[in-house]
Formats: structure tokens, C-alpha cells, sequence
């Protein structure tokens, strides 16, 4: 009897302490079975992992990300993202640029088989939005280390523009994410790059507004005329300035534009005089080859 008793109060004590345990963590477990039920959901309801189906790979299943909590992130393999090429009229065409997934689909006729653009449906060709190269695929491809900071801009609105006109789909695996949509090494340097990219851009920018474009035209009894006013080269200013030359990097090249100058500026290594030009004149004439 006595043995018995003691077995009783320690299933109550087990069924205390569980209630207490319950009250304690509530909102956790809540939390977790919310979280279970919706991606049961999302996960049984998504066209896409429908159609890839049972992909298992060398990377495992398409795994689902719960990166953003109102958004599905589907993670690729090479093979899997092959699938959605544009060959097959009845399926989505996917493509993929520095790592990101989307879905062409509504553009089939630039992104089908057969179409300008198909060499990049079904791959990651990014490197291929700026060499223009279409004709040959292969590992590299999608490998933009060699790129200029300014090319690495471009390459950041193409994906930018994919963002804003297409559907986003996920990530690839392989160079910019790993096996669990992480950014691999190579994309964090990316990041950077892109970082440096903006800071080079801006300073482009500023350095436009400090000596915007002149005004030009040519004549083939005067030759070229340059001049400048108060809103040459697009920017709006309270002065006119001077034309000059304009070297963006003087010691590494004998490229120039020409540039509206503020007599404040006129002592910048950057600028030259045209020949025959009065020193205050607002317009000159040249004639070079």
C-alpha cells in the first residue's frame, strides 16, 4: 500500500512539474508550432518544390528558408535550377544572377528556348550581364572577381532591377550561398566590392556637380564649340564657370572631358586650358583629331 501511495505522489509531482514547465515556456512552444504548422503549409502548397519533387542531391532536399517571415525562400542546386531552363513551355523559367533566384516566367519571349536571352535561363550567368558573352557557359561564369568596381555597380542594379520587375524565388548554391542559404566568403568580399563600388559612384557624382559637363556641339566650318551656363551638364548652380579640360586620372591616362570650372577651381591638377581660348571665356572653338 505504502509502495503504492508513493507512486501516486510521483505522478503528481511529474504532472506539477510538467504544468509548470508549460506555463513557464507557453509562448516558445506556441511559437515553435506556429512555426512547424506554417511550414507544413507553405511547404505543401509551393508550385515550385511541387515540380522539382523528390530532388534529393548532393546538397539534400530543397530546403525552405525562414529568412523573412512573410516571404518563402526557396534554396536550388545546380540541377535543380536547371530544370526551369525554358525549354518546356509548361514550366517557370528561373534564373539566377549573383546567387538570387527569380522567376522570368512573365518575360518567356526574351527567356525561352530560343529567345536572346535563354542563356541565362536555368543558371547563374553573372558574370555574362556584363561581358555580354552568351555564346559559351561554363564554371566561371558566374565568377565576377575580375570585374571593375563600376561593373560591379552595374551587376548590383541588374539584380536590383530583377528584384523590382520579377518574382524572387531564393538562392543557388554553389559560389555566393552554401548548402543552408548562408553568404560564403566569396559573397561577403562581393558585398565589400559593392560597398566600395557605391563610395566610388558618389564620389563620381560629387565630383560631376564640382565640374559638371559643358555645353557642346560642332560645326564643320568651326569645328567643336564648348561653352558653358548656369545649368550646363544637368546641374543647376548660381555660377557659370569656364570651360577646361578635365582629367579624371591625369597620371594614368590623356583621356579628358570637358568641364565648366568655378574660377575657385582653376588651380585643380585636374583641369588644362583648350588652346586659343581666352582664359575667362565662357565658349571656345578647337579643332582635334
Amino acid at each position: 500500500m505504502l509502495r503504492i501511495i508513493k507512486h501516486l505522489f510521483k505522478i503528481q509531482f511529474l504532472m506539477i512539474l510538467v504544468s509548470i514547465l508549460a506555463g513557464i515556456y507557453y509562448p516558445q512552444i506556441l511559437d515553435t508550432f506556429k512555426w512547424s504548422l506554417r511550414d507544413f503549409v507553405i511547404y505543401n502548397s509551393s508550385d515550385s518544390v511541387k515540380k522539382l519533387g523528390n530532388t534529393k542531391s548532393e546538397s539534400g532536399y530543397t530546403k525552405k528558408l525562414k529568412a523573412h517571415s512573410d516571404t518563402k525562400e526557396l534554396l536550388f542546386t545546380k540541377d535543380e535550377l536547371w530544370k526551369f531552363n525554358g525549354a518546356d513551355e509548361n514550366t517557370e523559367i528561373y534564373l539566377s544572377i549573383l546567387g538570387s533566384v527569380f522567376d522570368v516566367t512573365r518575360g518567356r519571349k526574351h527567356y525561352g528556348f530560343g529567345c536572346t536571352y535563354n542563356a541565362f535561363a536555368g543558371r547563374d550567368a553573372s558574370a555574362s550581364f556584363i561581358t555580354g558573352d552568351f555564346d559559351v557557359y561554363n564554371e566561371d561564369s558566374d565568377n565576377v572577381a575580375s570585374l571593375k568596381l563600376s561593373q560591379i555597380w552595374e551587376l548590383n542594379n541588374w539584380r536590383d532591377f530583377y528584384h523590382k520587375e520579377y518574382v524572387y524565388k531564393g538562392k543557388l548554391i554553389g559560389r555566393f550561398f552554401d548548402e543552408f542559404g548562408r553568404k560564403t566568403s566569396y559573397h561577403l568580399k562581393l558585398d565589400e566590392q559593392i560597398i566600395l563600388a557605391k563610395r566610388e559612384k558618389e564620389k563620381i557624382q560629387k565630383e560631376k556637380e564640382k565640374f559638371p559637363y559643358c555645353n557642346i556641339e560642332w560645326k564643320e566650318e568651326k569645328g567643336t564649340r564648348v561653352w558653358c551656363t548656369k545649368s550646363s551638364g544637368g546641374i543647376e548652380r548660381n555660377w557659370s564657370g569656364v570651360p577646361r579640360k578635365f582629367f579624371e586620372n591625369p597620371r594614368l591616362s590623356t583621356e579628358y572631358r570637358c568641364a565648366c570650372v568655378n574660377h575657385e577651381d582653376l588651380m585643380s591638377p585636374k583641369i588644362k586650358e583648350y588652346a586659343n581660348c581666352d582664359t575667362d571665356a565662357q565658349e571656345c572653338y578647337y579643332n582635334e583629331s
